[in-house]
């Protein structure tokens, strides 16, 4: 598979193109504290794009050309997402929520009833809910109690991360309360992207489905769905995932 297939141009900072001009940029930018308030992962990923001259998106393709970011505090161990993609098939997330979906009191809707919401993590051992993965043929399927309720093919799940991180900077800092310091970078090149089936099958890779019903300021039919997500377990994958690494 040829990665670059599946990634579309972005659009990059005049003076990053390659891995070399990234490797020294974050030279630059490393091992100084910066003034910045983080309060999250994602706050310093921002900010760190915003040093490199990118504009903050959340589009599917890679932060930089053909170089994805990844931020993390030093020797943290959070869920990555790779990507996020909808079932090709099936029943769909609102079908999903209004199925299998649970209550919370406090929370409810235009007409005073509890809101449904479904947020549950999945991975091909079943969950206190009773969801699994399974891989057959040509498919991954959402399952529940033998059931495949869902799916997506697996060549749009291997399109997907390839098109996302052909290649990946993971970048490790240290805050104050009032302070940022990057301190550590690796980047993996050359993504593998058949690996996620093994990584899935193997639970390093689980799928997050986070969904709910309107609250009581919106339609009773509004579903607030933050995208089901495939998330990588720890940064201990990359090794997995990746052909090779510069440090």
């Amino acid at each position: 598979m040829n990665i670059l297939d599946f990634c579309e141009k972005q659009e990059t900072p005049n003076d990053i193109k390659s891995v070399n001009d990234l490797i020294l940029k974050f030279n630059e930018l490393a091992f100084k504290p910066h003034k910045f308030k983080v309060k999250n992962d994602k706050d310093a990923g921002d900010y760190f794009e915003k040093l490199l001259g990118k504009k903050v998106d959340n589009v599917s393709m890679p932060d930089l050309e053909q170089i994805e970011t990844e931020i993390k505090t030093s020797g943290g161990k959070k869920k990555t997402t790779a990507f996020t993609k909808s079932f090709e098939g099936g029943l769909t997330v609102r079908n999903l929520v209004e199925e299998f979906g649970y209550t919370n009191d406090d929370m409810l809707n235009k007409k005073g009833q509890p809101v449904k919401r479904l947020m549950t993590s999945v991975t091909k051992s079943p969950n206190n809910r009773g969801f699994y993965l399974k891989v057959d043929g040509n498919k991954l399927y959402l399952m529940n109690g033998g059931n495949k309720l869902s799916y997506w093919y697996l060549d749009t799940l291997v399109k997907s991360i390839a098109g996302k991180m052909p290649n990946l900077a993971y970048v490790k800092y240290s805050k104050t309360s009032d302070t940022i310091t990057f301190n550590d970078m690796t980047i993996y090149k050359n993504i593998k992207p058949h690996k996620i089936i093994k990584l899935l099958e193997d639970n390093e890779m689980v799928v997050e489905i986070r969904a709910r019903h309107g609250y009581v300021d919106k339609k009773e039919s509004y579903i607030r769905d933050r995208g089901t997500a495939f998330r990588l377990t720890n940064n201990d994958v990359y090794d997995k995932l990746f052909d090779g690494i510069v440090r």
